[in-house]
């Protein structure tokens, strides 16, 4: 894989968005993939040169990937574009989070460490009580989605009374 640096993504970027030529010519013309300056283009129109700029591996909390999943379905977006609107780098994280949202709920999304229970069911040793902090982490992952899923509702209520033909009478 490629390593361009951050002025070669911005003079690439610059280079297409004057409109002078199209994206494979300004891609040859800058030696860089097309594919990249695809993303580059598309990062940053949506948050600046933020969303050209390197980064580290990022690790999304709760929160912000329900938020980047809710944009997703209320608006119809495009992994790659949900990737560029909320600066994810790797936009196949999305497809990632979506599946594991759709097979396990909230809990797909969280960061999985196996629990004191967990390891314990495991070596064979009696499961304990859980402790407070496990009990309070899942109260808090349970009124998050318990959030998320009356936003969905009522988004999903809000187009489908908008929808052509749903129209009732009065």
């Amino acid at each position: 894989m490629n390593k361009y640096s951050e002025q070669q993504k911005l003079d690439a970027v610059e280079s297409y968005r004057s409109g002078e030529l199209g994206l494979r010519a300004t891609a040859a013309l800058h030696s860089v993939d097309v594919a990249s300056l695809r993303k580059w283009v598309a990062a940053y129109e949506a948050i600046g040169i933020v969303g050209i700029q390197r980064k580290r591996r990022q690790a999304y909390d709760l929160n912000f990937k329900l938020e980047v999943l809710r944009k997703l379905k209320s608006e119809g977006l495009s992994y790659r574009q949900a990737g560029a609107l909320f600066n994810v780098r790797r936009f196949d994280s999305i497809a990632s989070w979506e599946q594991a949202y759709d097979r396990d709920g909230i809990a797909g999304l969280m960061p999985h460490k196996p629990s004191h229970r967990e390891r314990a069911a495991q070596s064979g040793v009696p499961k304990e009580t859980p402790s407070r902090q496990e009990l309070l982490d899942e109260l808090e992952a349970l009124r998050t989605e318990n959030a998320y899923l009356k936003k969905l509702k009522a988004l999903v209520q809000a187009q489908a009374k908008s929808a052509p033909g749903s129209g009732h009478k009065s």
